[in-house]
């Protein structure tokens, strides 16, 4: 068989009088008759992405077919047809020898997409609008759409060979918003949407933990004017000395003692303060974490004059 496709080679490809000879088919050539068709297959894509020429087309659709890649080499013979350097009557001969037999055996899709999504088949990427039947092989087959290198749409297809099939294929979203009813300019058909709960922070979830913050400043600035007032009492205490306070329970130390309480009382009056702040502060920040939420109850209805909201906030 390969024999064969290489004689038909020589008759439908050969090369036209002004083409040079072309090293890089004739190694491609050389690799095919030894077997190594991955390794010809490799070196005419590659040389095809430097200069695409005639003979380089026609015996890369070869090397495919011979591989088993139907649709890909019928897809390369189609652009090995319409190179405009391909003489008139070495098409004709090249598309009864040739493409009649693969196009026998593939199957065609249309596809129809937003321009400048890609489409996907197999080992084919093209990018809308395809001008083109896609040529697949037969069997499960799946097409799929991708914008910006995402897919957003696929449709699966069973092939048979000789079908010709057309599918359209458009981005989820877009698809969801074709298939939603169109909003009726009759007041009477307008609708009541669905009630939604919005979970949100009632008032007093921020009244009572502020209150209890302000409420520790203050607890802190009462602990601090108890602070300054027992030191400025003992200060006094320190300044008037013992005087003729020889035993602390005798009358004489009446004044001594009165001295003495006052400092103390000033001074647990100002622990007093500073622990109600700490402990109104704290309470203030896990009140606010804590605090459960509440669900807000809306009603949204719709209608030609605009959107109707009720419910609870």
């Amino acid at each position: 068989m390969l024999i064969a496709s290489l004689l038909v080679a020589g008759r439908i490809g050969a090369t036209p009088a002004r083409e040079a000879p072309d090293l890089v088919v004739d190694d491609a050539v050389s690799k095919m008759k030894a077997g190594d068709l991955e390794a010809a297959r490799h070196k005419l894509q590659m040389a095809l992405m430097v200069e695409v020429t005639p003979r380089r087309l026609y015996h890369l659709a070869l090397v495919e077919r011979e591989m088993g890649h139907r649709a890909t080499a019928l897809r390369v013979a189609r652009r090995f047809e319409a190179h405009p350097d391909v003489d008139p009557r070495r098409r004709a001969a090249f598309a009864k020898a040739f493409m009649e037999e693969l196009i026998a055996s593939t199957a065609r899709v249309t596809v129809e997409a937003p321009r400048g999504g890609v489409v996907e088949v197999d080992d084919y990427a093209g990018e809308a609008p395809l001008p083109i039947a896609i040529d697949v092989e037969p069997g499960e087959r799946i097409i799929r759409l991708k914008v910006a290198g995402r897919e957003v749409d696929a449709r699966g297809l069973s092939l048979k060979a000789g079908d010709s099939v057309h599918v359209v294929l458009h981005p989820r979203d877009a698809r969801a918003e074709a298939a939603a009813p169109a909003p009726s300019s009759d007041p009477s058909t307008a609708r009541e949407r669905p009630r939604t709960a919005d979970s949100y922070r009632p008032v007093a979830g921020y009244v009572v933990p502020s209150a209890m913050l302000g409420a520790a400043a203050v607890a802190l600035g009462f602990g601090v004017g108890y602070a300054v007032a027992s030191n400025r009492a003992h200060d006094e205490a320190e300044a008037l000395g013992p005087g003729t306070c020889v035993d602390p329970s005798s009358p004489q130390c009446a004044d001594q003692r009165a001295r003495v309480a006052r400092v103390n009382a000033l001074g647990d009056t100002s622990v007093g303060f500073y622990v109600a702040s700490g402990a109104l502060a704290a309470g203030a920040i896990v009140s606010f974490l804590v605090w459960p939420s509440s669900r807000r109850d809306l009603r949204i209805t719709a209608s030609p004059t605009g959107l109707g909201v009720s419910g609870r906030f």
